[in-house]
């Protein structure tokens, strides 16, 4: 399978004519459904999410609850899907979140949510390399006894990411597959594991009663929701390769449906697994050492020899995703590039590697940046900088989950679609619950993150002169570059398509 895979990436590369001049710059290929499935769950990481978020999500959230938030979790995100999936039929181009939201709610807006997507995976990268460095440190101590400092092993993580991908998205994607592989062979390890060693099976169903849900109040339920969708953050992103399969209407959706499930799964086991090792005090238990906690289960289950090898598989798992997530960034570059929401330079593809070298470049340097800052903060890698930066990672793209379902409705009773299940209804519910959802967390933001740094709990409020700042843009461009501005995703719709578009089945 690997090999059949790696085949189907390598035909997926950047396409350009010889001068790499943004003019020429398309991405082409032939991504299949699992292919893109498998891709985007590993850019996901499922071991590290294991590792770091759901200690977080139990501890300063539900507690046993959490469960039943995962669950919550993977109905929203299936009905947000519905519609994500019908407009995927309508943009075909790389641009995802930018293109969706500015084919519904016009172009100045289109803007907004093409600098907050961009800001949401630049920090999305971010808090994995704070989780990176913070696990390669406990590791290295562990092993050498040497105490190197988390961002010294953060930088030289971020320099090998951005030598990857600066080849092409097939170097890339061979080393997340083969990781990607190891990770599920182990956590199916841990699953069995726990039905053998397990004590606490009991709890489970008791973890799905109202007491137990609600533990720690609305608080505590919401903090484990926002979380559990912070796991979800990136299913998105098939539709980023969108221009590289041969048959976008029906595979991006698929592609995103069965990347929702998938992970929504394999965490609901997982969690579960964790209930059941651990038993009713499972809050205060994580609570003690959040960063450990996952690692103390799987000593308990499997020894200190695969603890260890846990450790180790939480950094490639981490390397892995980082990958994605730059992967995605130079993408977003590119397309913002292409449109002249950033400077059209940074829409130029190497003619020899077929990368988009330079957006790579912009991209790596701005993690380097930011993770000096935080660095000179003295701020701590787990619980500052991952937990705090989740969190963001969670508003900024739950803000984009917003503003795409208010897209997709105004979009398709615009073109007077037939289709009301998956082009209003379900995506009404997603919107209610990420609404609500977003002004719970946003309330108690320094919750999360453990600091009393004022810069780092007023983080959120980023989103703010961003979204202005990509409005600004689209506004400049229509007053001063009307030409530029009106080739920027037209809405051209053919009528008959819609149409012929209820027949397809996702």
């Amino acid at each position: 399978m690997s090999a059949g895979l790696n085949d189907e990436v390598k035909k997926s590369q950047i396409n350009t004519e010889s001068n790499g001049s943004p003019e020429k710059v398309r991405l082409q290929g032939r991504l299949t459904t699992p292919v893109i499935i498998i891709l985007v769950m590993a850019m996901l990481a499922p071991i590290s999410g294991f590792c770091a978020i759901l200690p977080l999500g139990i501890g300063l959230g539900n507690g046993a609850g959490l469960p039943a938030a995962m669950l919550v979790s993977v109905l929203v995100m299936l009905c947000f899907t519905a519609g994500y999936a019908a407009m995927s039929r309508r943009v075909k181009e790389t641009g995802a979140f930018y293109a969706y939201i500015t084919k519904g709610l016009g172009r100045p807006t289109g803007g907004a949510g093409a600098y907050l997507a961009l800001l949401n995976y630049i920090v999305c990268f971010c808090c994995l390399a704070g989780g990176f460095g913070y696990f390669a440190g406990q590791l290295v101590l562990q092993l050498t006894g040497l105490d190197i400092p988390w961002w010294v092993l953060t930088l030289i993580a971020i320099a090998i990411i951005g030598l990857l991908c600066s080849r092409n998205i097939d170097v890339g994607a061979k080393v997340q597959v083969g990781l990607l592989i190891i990770e599920i062979a182990m956590m199916i390890i841990i699953v069995i594991a726990t039905v053998f060693k397990g004590s606490h099976g009991d709890l489970l169903l008791r973890s799905l009663s109202p007491s137990t849900i609600l533990t720690g109040g609305w608080r505590g339920f919401s903090i484990g929701l926002m979380f559990s969708f912070f796991l979800f953050g990136g299913v998105e992103l098939a539709a980023v390769y969108a221009e590289e399969t041969p048959n976008p209407e029906r595979t991006v959706g698929r592609a995103t449906y069965g990347a929702v499930l998938a992970i929504g799964i394999l965490y609901i086991i997982m969690i579960s697994c964790i209930i059941a090792v651990v038993g009713a005090n499972v809050q205060d238990v994580a609570m003690e050492n959040l960063g450990h906690f996952s690692f103390d289960v799987i000593g308990r289950l499997l020894g200190p020899s695969v603890q260890t090898l846990v450790s180790v598989l939480v950094l490639t798992s981490y390397l892995a995703s980082m990958i994605g997530f730059q992967q995605v960034v130079a993408r977003y570059i590119l397309a913002m590039g292409r449109d002249n929401l950033l400077p059209r330079s940074l829409a130029y593809v190497d003619p020899v590697h077929k990368a988009p070298q330079r957006a790579n470049l912009v991209s790596a340097v701005t993690n380097i940046i930011l993770m000096l800052l935080f660095a000179l903060s003295s701020s701590d890698p787990f619980r500052t900088i991952f937990a705090s930066l989740s969190g963001l990672c969670t508003l900024t793209v739950m803000s984009l989950w917003i503003a795409v379902s208010v897209a997709f409705i105004v979009y398709f009773r615009r073109h007077a679609d037939p289709r009301w299940m998956s082009t209003l209804v379900l995506p009404l519910v997603a919107l209610m619950v990420f609404g609500t959802t977003f002004v719970l967390v946003v309330k108690d933001y320094t919750l999360l993150t453990g600091s009393d740094i004022a810069w780092i709990n007023n983080l959120p409020w980023i989103m703010v002169p961003v979204s202005i700042l990509g409005i600004w843009r689209m506004l400049y461009l229509r007053s001063k570059k009307p030409e530029v501005y009106a080739l920027i995703w037209p809405d051209e719709v053919d009528t008959n398509a819609i149409t012929k578009e209820t027949s397809l089945s996702v």
